[in-house]
Formats: structure tokens, sequence, C-alpha cells
């Protein structure tokens, strides 16, 4: 989940697209630094693609392919859900932020996976700002983005979890 500031000034907490809560059974809630050790130390453990499963890791690959895509999608300004055109289902009419999402296929020898990135990781990784690209022609975007990534060697650090649609194993 995430803390931000709702439209009334209010924190709030919001699970997001995928959150979820889990009910504690007992009365003991670990600290904050022990919750903190646990997410890290799962993390930082690097894994072979080919030995790869639902959870949290780092992994190392060749970026061997990427899918074909617009590469750039608006988002609510407010609450960064994803527009209709510059309509947000919950705030209406906005000015569109722009944020890059990237996927393709990474390999390591042992294994393939399909990966995502998205927002800053992937600006960072492209060295572009999403208006920057944004500003592309699509089949200049698709070509910019290939010249960046493909073929090129990468640390991830993320999360393996099964594509909602495919069920497959994909690292975001």
């Amino acid at each position: 989940a995430i803390a931000r500031e709702n439209i009334f000034g209010d924190l709030e907490i919001s699970l997001g697209k995928y959150g979820k809560i889990i009910k504690i059974e007992d009365e003991s809630i670990p600290s904050l630094e022990d919750i903190e050790k646990m997410i890290e130390e799962k993390k930082n453990k690097r894994i072979e693609i080919g030995r790869l499963e639902r959870g949290f890791y780092e992994i190392v690959g060749t970026v061997v392919h990427v899918f074909k895509g617009s590469f750039v999608y608006s988002v609510c300004p407010l609450c960064n859900s994803r527009l209709e055109g510059s309509t947000c289902m919950e705030h209406g009419e906005v000015k569109p932020l722009y944020q890059i999402v990237i996927s393709g296929i990474l390999d390591d020898g042992s294994g393939t996976v399909r990966f995502v990135i998205f927002k800053d990781v992937a600006e960072k990784i492209l060295g572009v700002a999403a208006n920057e690209l944004m500003e592309m022609s699509e089949d200049k975007r698709r070509e910019f983005v290939e010249e960046k990534i493909l073929g090129k060697d990468f640390v991830f650090r993320g999360r393996a979890r099964n594509n909602r649609f495919s069920g497959r194993l994909e690292f975001i």
C-alpha cells in the first residue's frame, strides 16, 4: 500500500490495483525495523531466471526482445490512475501526466522471463523523460527504446509474479 494525500487534503492509505490486506492472527506485530530487514533480505536474493518463482529477487540477463507498444501512457496527476484520453474516472477532465512502460524478454542462459519496467526506472534506463518520449512518433519511439536496451545486459531487482491474464511468470 501507499500513503498519499486525498482530494480533501487528508492522508489516506491506498492499496492500489494489486494491493491486499492480510489479517494478523495474533497480537504481535513485527517492528518496522524487522519488516524492513525481511523485505531487504528477500529483495537482494540473486537467482537464475530458470529457477525463478514468485517473490522478490535480483536477476541478471540480456534483453533479447522488446514487445510492441506505444511505451508511453497517460495518468491522472491526482491519483495516478490510467486515463481514457484526458479523463480520469474519479477526477474527470485533467491535464495528463505521462509515464513510460517497457516490456520484453530477459535471458540469462538458464531461462527467459517477461519483464515490465515502469515510470522512473524506465526513464533512468532510457535516459529520457516520458514527456520527451511522448513527443517522438511511434516508430521513432520503438527504434529509440530498442537501441537503448535490446541486446544489453541489466541487473533487475523486483518482484516475480504470475501475470493475471496469461498465468505465466513475469518480472516487475
